[in-house]
């Protein structure tokens, strides 16, 4: 008889799968420029950068977006060649426009999909956007945080001293820690809860959106991407240096064209321009340096009411004392209206404007008007600014007619 012997023996062998939790392609979107209000009818481009945040080259991909419960705008496979690499990003503009057909708020939704990708869970952006059907043109304000210490703010001084001449934006320097920091747009920018320079900050964060980015190499991409952004607000500022007084007088008005509902303010910052003052390697000459909030950091919220009417509008007029030697020339008045959601921010539109020297009849009583201590205010770039450089003097509420006439006009308490 044969016996048969069964001989069990346990190998161990190499595992077959990838463990859970690998992911062998991780890309993700970021920097995508959309504007909060945009016009109906008008095209609106979706751009912005992926990251690779996987270790291995990420070798291509593509992009989607979607306006509500409508189809799928699917893009096309971009092949990168040798790939992003890790952290690494590349910069996409999809080829279907957004160009919404009705007027209305509505969610956009942006995605990528990565060759190779299995993390979904941060591949789309949500975007709360509302399409006008009444609209006026849209300026953006362009927050920048600098100092003369700051090696990067000197490199990234030249592209911040071109952005002066476009004529869609707004720009506004604060300084940090150096001759040219002023008190309350200091303790304003401090808002941000950024210390780092430079610091660029878009429409007062966007609600949130918009992170202060000290990548000044991305400021004009960004920019770029939302040149076609609307704005239900129109807003104009009226500045005037009063020649026997030396007084300045200036008057920030805000209409809306539709109905909203919320917390406005408006503010109006005084900008110096031909400002001289050596720090750092940088060239010693400074322009578009924000001198004085005159609604102070936190700006006017007694203006605006919270349910504006549509074609009234609202003013408020600052006056402020001049130190002797200010040349109206060297002088720019930026007036902006923003939105408020708690401790966030948009900026609903902004205008630049020269002053106009004149004399200026004083309507009201008015308060005295705060100095802004001794000293030049350009070429003593260390003078003291208060924390409420301006004094409100009126308030009121117009009707103009569509040839800008006035029809109707209250003054508020």
């Amino acid at each position: 008889m044969i016996r048969l012997t069964r001989l069990f023996i346990a190998l161990s062998l190499p595992a077959l799968v990838e463990p859970s939790g690998v992911i062998a392609q991780d890309a993700y979107p970021e920097n995508i420029a959309v504007p909060l209000f945009v016009a109906m009818g008008a095209a609106q481009p979706i751009s912005g950068y992926v990251r690779n945040a996987a270790p291995t080259p990420l070798t291509g991909f593509n992009t989607g977006w979607r306006w509500n419960n409508g189809p799928v705008q699917k893009g096309n496979f971009l092949n990168l060649g040798g790939g992003i690499t890790s952290n690494n990003m590349a910069k996409f503009t999809h080829p279907i426009p957004f160009q919404p057909s009705m007027a209305g708020k509505g969610t956009l939704k942006v995605w990528v999909e990565g060759s190779g990708d299995n993390n979904r869970r941060n591949d789309t952006l949500t975007f709360s956007v509302t399409v006008l059907d009444q609209w006026v043109s849209k300026r953006i304000l362009m927050e920048v945080r600098t100092s003369l210490n700051c090696h990067n703010c000197q490199m990234a001084k030249p592209k911040v001293d071109a952005m002066l001449d476009d004529p869609g934006l707004v720009l506004a320097k604060y300084h940090y820690r150096d001759d040219l920091t002023a008190t309350a747009p200091d303790r304003y920018f401090n808002q941000y809860t950024t210390e780092f320079t430079p610091a660029g900050v878009i429409d007062q964060g966007e609600f949130g959106r918009y992170t202060p980015n000290p990548n000044h190499s991305q400021w004009q991409n960004q920019l770029n991407g939302r040149v076609n952004g609307v704005s239900p607000v129109l807003c104009w500022v009226e500045p005037v240096l009063d020649s026997t007084t030396n007084r300045l007088h200036v008057t920030v008005a805000a209409s809306f064209t539709t109905a909203m509902q919320g917390d406005f303010t408006v503010n109006a910052l005084v900008k110096a321009n031909n400002v001289y003052a050596t720090g750092g390697s940088g060239k010693p000459w400074h322009h578009g340096v924000v001198r004085a909030m005159l609604a102070g950091p936190d700006g006017d919220g007694e203006v605006i009411p919270e349910q504006p009417v549509p074609g009234i509008t609202y003013t408020v007029t600052y006056e402020v004392n001049m130190p002797d030697g200010v040349k109206a020339s060297d002088l720019c008045i930026t007036g902006y209206v923003t939105e408020n959601k708690g401790l966030e921010r948009n900026t609903l539109n902004a205008r630049d404007a020269s002053v106009n020297v004149g004399v200026v009849v004083e309507r009201t009583a008015m308060l005295p008007a705060v100095s802004w201590g001794a000293g030049s205010f350009l070429s003593s770039p260390g003078t003291p600014m208060p924390d409420d450089a301006g004094q409100r003097t009126e308030r009121s509420c117009a009707i103009l007619s569509c040839t800008a006439h006035r029809v109707r006009h209250r003054r508020m308490a």
